[in-house]
């Protein structure tokens, strides 16, 4: 890596001030929108499950959904920037212009498809949100300017009702996805992975996203997350 990419990895002063308060829009839904946001390996998707499964218990509607379409994960220039996304350090893949046409891509499903579900009385109870984006931005040092334009895009969606970020150790993370067959093999630099974390958690702090550690174990994670869902349901959320 050229010393440039080093000297952006290896920082660990920036992100606690860049992180931004999005502004998002505040439709008026019958249903409810929940988000799960952390680095791949946080232990989301069972926290996700989890949620679904209450909700279900509960006698609500409710969908598991992922912003991102079949389609959008098919593309070359999003397949080379997530099997390594220092990639867009190199100036191999443009990492505004990745972040840009995935918010594009996640914007038009939500239109198209997932706000109906809301406007019927719905839940969604949605793996990565905005906050992916945005946090890999960070993360990867982008401009001030050009992140001023990805929360600009980010004000374009409804501002969820519950957000969760999945937060763990860069260490374990890594070594959750080297545990699946298919990635055991894939190339996961540490320092992006501390400082995606590092953004991920600074991103949830702005925007009032309750914390979950995981490395607690799945009981102290179910416990913190029930209590949110119920005061949800009670409306003091």
């Amino acid at each position: 890596m050229s010393l440039g990419v080093d000297s952006i990895l290896e920082r660990d002063d920036d992100i606690r001030a860049r992180a931004s308060k999005v502004q998002f829009s505040v439709p008026k839904y019958k249903g409810k929108l929940i988000v799960l946001e952390g680095v791949d390996g946080a232990g989301k998707s069972t926290s996700l499950e989890f949620i679904y499964e209450f909700l279900k218990c509960k006698g609500i509607t409710a969908h598991k959904i992922d912003m991102l379409s079949p389609e959008f994960r098919k593309l070359s220039s999003h397949r080379l920037y997530a099997d390594d996304h220092t990639r867009a350090l190199t100036g191999e893949i443009d990492q505004t212009a990745i972040a840009i046409s995935a918010m594009g891509d996640r914007l038009q499903r939500f239109r198209s498809t997932f706000h109906e579900k809301l406007k019927e009385g719905e839940w969604l109870v949605c793996d990565r949100y905005i906050f992916t984006p945005l946090s890999e931005a960070l993360a990867l040092g982008i401009k001030d300017n050009e992140f001023n334009v990805l929360l600009q895009i980010a004000a374009l969606f409804p501002k969820p009702d519950l957000g969760f970020v999945a937060k763990v150790d860069a260490e374990t993370a890594i070594q959750r996805i080297r545990s699946r067959p298919d990635e055991s093999d894939k190339k996961l630099d540490i320092r992006f992975y501390k400082r995606a974390i590092n953004a991920f958690v600074e991103n949830g702090k702005a925007n009032d996203f309750v914390e979950l550690d995981t490395s607690l174990g799945f009981q102290a994670v179910e416990d913190i997350v029930q209590h949110y869902l119920e005061k949800l349901l009670k409306g003091d959320q």
